[in-house]
């Protein structure tokens, strides 16, 4: 008859900067940047027992300055880098979640807006250093607030909130435990362009070579090819695995096939067609193979099985560069559609060649892809993914063959030395400290429609992707 008529204090060692309670769970965020939560609470005892910290596994630590709970036991936080995390599984029985932390990518829109240096700029006229020192060390980045009816966000410094309606997709990077592989190996690079049919390829620094199932079973190690000089770059496709040696020499797998993704034997590739020319970078299609040497030339050959001995050498066709007859090209990467040929040049620009079928397969000219610059490219059956200079990922969207250079970069959570994906866009990534880690994604679905939604104008703020996406308010 007389609810909420008695305060009970509860004692704490933590000093708590924020708490939040949701249907027997009560989750706090310390000044510490940690998140703790009430262990104990049932139906017999509504206040627990103890405070306890909630551990997060995830492969970067956490700070967290701002949390909230959802439906269905979604806890969302938000880190002092204004990162938007989630976890499920959060009930009174079980407090922590299911232990997995997953980051949603907010896209960055072009907006004229109150940049972080400029704020503090303001603040430091408005403030006496004392109190703005005070100010900056709540580790504050901003609010979040979740519930039926979408996910808020208001970043600090920014004089916006960001919404999403719709479904939300967020990614978790885990270190790729191999059976059979110590996780303290080093590896040098991965090449995930034929997992669907077949094994993720690895290299290690040594040269040696591994192969292992998407699932990360049935590893083996293959003898690497009989050379003086070591691998410089491993690629791969449904029915081909191609090296590149230091100087330029190329040996492909033999035998390669659904039936057999490991191949039988390295073949040394006939080069003498292209004389004292040193290939620095190849890759490989369906149905054809692209390189550029030394002097920034591109390359073009038809096939990408290992030759025979009733089969004659298939050619390699310079690259007309038309417009572009000054650039100087690193880096080339292909994928299944061999239509999708993107090219990095000396400056870290992004090209895509345009005119590229099966009339056609040497393409027409390269077309200069601003947004980002790019240290390496890697390519899917829809998407064309980069690492620019930081590390960072991010994700070519729109790419079709009457629109080969898509649309708009997205980026996408994680930082590497080196990434590959698969044709269903699965991504591996190779960390700066050697670690091979795998992608995972999670994606949540709004219910129904709320009231609140038809009270919001649907296309009034500047949308960050679909209706059902990002939106800036």
């Amino acid at each position: 008859d007389r609810p909420c008529f008695k305060a009970l204090k509860i004692a704490c060692d933590h000093k708590l900067i924020e708490i939040a309670c949701y249907r027997g769970v009560v989750i706090g965020v310390t000044d510490q940047c940690q998140l703790v939560y009430r262990d104990g609470i049932s139906k017999d005892c509504w206040e627990g027992k103890w405070w306890k910290q909630l551990k997060c596994k995830s492969s970067q630590e956490m700070l967290f300055s701002a949390i909230s709970f959802g439906v269905d036991g979604v806890l969302w936080a938000l880190d002092v880098l204004g990162r938007i995390w989630f976890t499920t599984g959060v009930t009174m029985e079980t407090p922590t979640g299911d232990g997995k932390w997953w980051e949603v990518p907010v896209s960055e829109i072009v907006v004229k807006d109150v940049s972080g240096i400029d704020a503090l700029r303001s603040l430091a006229q408005k403030f006496d250093p004392q109190k703005l020192a005070s100010l900056l060390s709540s580790q504050n980045a901003g609010l979040i607030t979740a519930g039926r009816c979408g996910v808020w966000v208001c970043p600090e410094f920014k004089n916006m909130i960001q919404i999403c309606r719709g479904v939300i997709q967020g990614h978790l990077w885990d270190v790729a435990e191999i059976r059979g592989i110590a996780s303290s190996v080093i590896w040098k690079s991965v090449s995930a362009q034929a997992s669907n049919d077949g094994f993720i390829w690895a290299l290690q620094p040594n040269g040696d070579i591994y192969t292992f199932s998407a699932g990360l079973e049935k590893c083996s190690q293959l003898l690497s090819p009989s050379y003086k000089k070591p691998i410089i770059c491993l690629c791969t496709s449904r029915d081909a695995v191609w090296v590149l040696m230091e100087d330029g020499a190329i040996f492909i797998r033999s035998g390669v096939r659904p039936s057999n993704p490991q191949g039988v034997d390295w073949c040394r590739l006939d080069l003498s067609q292209l004389g004292d020319t040193v290939l620095t970078s190849i890759s490989c299609g369906t149905l054809n193979v692209w390189a550029v040497d030394n002097q920034g030339i591109v390359y073009q050959r038809i096939g990408v099985k290992a030759p025979t001995s009733h089969s004659l050498n298939a050619a390699w066709l310079p690259v007309d560069m038309g417009k572009q007859s000054t650039t100087v090209f690193t880096h080339i990467a292909t994928g299944p559609k061999d239509f999708m040929v993107w090219a990095i040049d000396n400056r870290r620009q992004v090209y895509a060649r345009r005119g590229v079928t099966e009339n056609m397969p040497i393409g027409e000219e390269w077309v200069h892809v601003p947004g980002t610059l790019a240290t390496q490219l890697t390519v899917s059956d829809t998407c064309v993914w980069a690492l620019n200079p930081n590390g960072e990922i991010l994700c070519r969207y729109g790419i079709s063959l009457k629109n080969p250079t898509g649309d708009y970069w997205r980026k996408v959570p994680g930082v590497f030395y080196q990434i590959s994906v698969s044709d269903s866009d699965q991504m591996w990534g190779v960390s700066k400290e050697g670690q091979l880690y795998k992608r995972y994604t999670k994606c949540l679905k709004k219910g129904s429609n709320s009231a609140l939604d038809q009270l919001l104008p649907k296309r009034s703020s500047v949308s960050m992707s679909s209706d059902d996406g990002w939106e800036l308010l």
